[in-house]
């Protein structure tokens, strides 16, 4: 068992963004008493982010998903969240709305706003049992019934290794003189390497790549990824969101689904 004390620098800490599943309103709840971070909410069709109060954040979990902000809506790039607020965290939902804890969902883009220097942790928060997690839209009061009919709950919390988003070095982010020389270029690089510790539970500590998933020499030789302006995903780029939704399901002992958003609300 990896202890907490032991653990800290495989934590996330301000200057980082939180990848987090997100299955029940307890989540933000969670995530705010820990790390209290700046809540964000993210959109299918956008790389920016709008920023969100904690209120708002559980509130997501009991609203119908949405395809696109709000004409109101102020959005924003991670990248601008974590310059302005040095000494926060950024919490990000990329799945955009809640599922039932079964799968990961295709990821938002908003994770491809974020700095080549910033470190990603994905993270998965897990249930038992498993009904308290989504709401039915508005069924804030079956919800409510359902959280407190059982005398006690088990939360479940795993944090994968950081993802150091630089394609010159696995092991440490992008040093300010590379970042100063590619202004139009923000590069990516995706580490595989799962999950190596759950401070929260009695699994062993792993590195590398010991719970399976994609082989190293997949992704040894480097991935630079160009963010640009657009909301439109080169296939470089996915690889960025397909390295945090494999750590995601991985972490969670679940499956990635291809049923988004826009296709829930389609049936």
């Amino acid at each position: 068992m990896v202890q907490l004390h032991s653990a800290k620098d495989n934590l996330p800490k301000a200057g980082t963004i939180i990848a987090s599943s997100f299955t029940s309103p307890l989540d933000p709840l969670y995530l705010a008493g820990i790390f209290q971070p700046i809540f964000t909410r993210s959109y299918p069709s956008t790389r920016k982010v709008e920023r969100i109060t904690l209120f708002r954040a559980i509130l997501l979990a009991f609203s119908a998903p949405r395809t696109s902000p709000a004409p109101t809506a102020k959005l924003v790039t991670l990248r601008h969240l974590t310059t302005e607020n040095p000494n926060k965290i950024i919490c990000v939902f990329p799945e955009t709305t809640t599922t039932n804890g079964r799968g990961i969902l295709p990821l938002a883009p908003s994770l491809l706003s974020a700095s080549g220097e910033t470190k990603i942790y994905p993270v998965s928060l897990r249930y038992t049992p498993q009904d308290i997690t989504t709401p039915v839209p508005g069924g804030y009061l079956s919800w409510f019934w359902r959280l407190l009919s059982k005398p006690t709950h088990q939360m479940r919390v795993r944090i994968a290794t950081r993802i150091y988003n630089n394609s010159r070095s696995q092991d440490s982010p992008s040093s300010s003189s590379s970042a100063s020389s590619s202004k139009k270029s923000s590069p990516f690089k995706a580490i595989a390497t799962g999950y190596d510790t759950n401070i929260f539970d009695q699994l062993d500590a792993q590195n590398g790549l010991n719970g399976g998933g994609a082989s190293s020499s997949e992704y040894d030789g480097g991935m630079d990824v160009d963010v640009g302006e657009g909301d439109g995903v080169s296939a470089e780029e996915q690889k960025v969101l397909d390295r945090v939704g494999e750590d995601l399901a991985r972490l969670g002992r679940v499956k990635r689904v291809g049923l988004g958003v826009r296709r829930r609300l389609s049936l």
